[in-house]
């Protein structure tokens, strides 16, 4: 094995390791969810220290240690730290319930791929974005796009349970359990409705580019229902609830 190899990234999670050090954990295309190790970061003025900071990203030049079966971070091409994100606490906090969300249910190699891609644009539109809509709307796509990607779901047309084809308009329940999306009659005990406006708007805006998908208006009850629902969704795949979601409140 190459012990000298060379990354994309995005860092998920940077903490204090001892005193002078750090520990990232980072998302790879190539590699999905990898930990490493930045020696000297609390020495005086360390140029890796913003770039394997949270919310960052760029090229990581990684050493493998066979022995401690460890990677060490060498260098790091910075492309973007995002700043423009961690300014503005609405939009820190939906980055980091991004991240939460990756960390705690990122399945093998066969998405990363696509996830860090999705994340990737993701962070740059809403580190570009002006309008508050669009940035609702861009978290909304996130969740949606997430869930499909990582196969959790793909059908807003038929019921999960009994294969029912749902009428136009009429609504999609959520119901805990694998593939919890389905009609009145199997919903049972009903959490909230994904209603026919939302379900017409999710299914064209897969279609489409994310950077346009974006600026596709949504009525503001339904963009809230959904972005509730796939919340829950993702909390029941965890198994546990959000912290991100607990601590930001209404920033979400």
């Amino acid at each position: 094995m190459n012990r000298n190899i060379i990354s994309e990234g995005i860092i998920l999670k940077s903490q204090p390791f001892f005193e002078a050090d750090r520990k990232i954990l980072f998302l790879s295309p190539e590699f999905g969810l990898t930990e490493a190790f930045v020696y000297g970061t609390g020495k005086g003025k360390s140029r890796l220290a913003s770039g394997t900071d949270i919310l960052s990203s760029g090229k990581i030049f990684l050493y493998h240690d066979p022995v401690r079966k460890q990677y060490k971070v060498q260098d790091m091409e910075v492309g973007n730290l995002f700043l423009k994100i961690k300014s503005s606490l609405e939009r820190y906090y939906k980055a980091l319930l991004w991240l939460e969300i990756i960390i705690k249910s990122l399945g093998g190699l066969d998405s990363a791929r696509y996830i860090y891609s999705l994340l990737l644009e993701s962070l740059e539109l809403l580190d570009g974005s002006s309008a508050r809509e669009e940035v609702d709307r861009l978290n909304l796509q996130f969740l949606w796009r997430y869930l499909v990607y990582q196969g959790y779901t793909t059908e807003l047309d038929h019921c999960s349970q009994c294969g029912k084809q749902v009428a136009e308009r009429e609504p999609l329940y959520f119901t805990k359990g694998f593939d919890p999306l389905v009609c009145g009659d199997c919903a049972g005990s009903r959490v909230s409705p994904l209603n026919p406006g939302a379900r017409r708007y999710l299914n064209y805006t897969l279609s489409i580019p994310l950077k346009r998908a974006v600026k596709v208006s949504l009525e503001k009850a339904s963009l809230s229902g959904a972005t509730d629902i796939f919340l829950l969704y993702l909390e029941s795949i965890v198994e546990a609830p959000f912290l991100t979601k607990r601590i930001a409140g209404s920033y979400l």
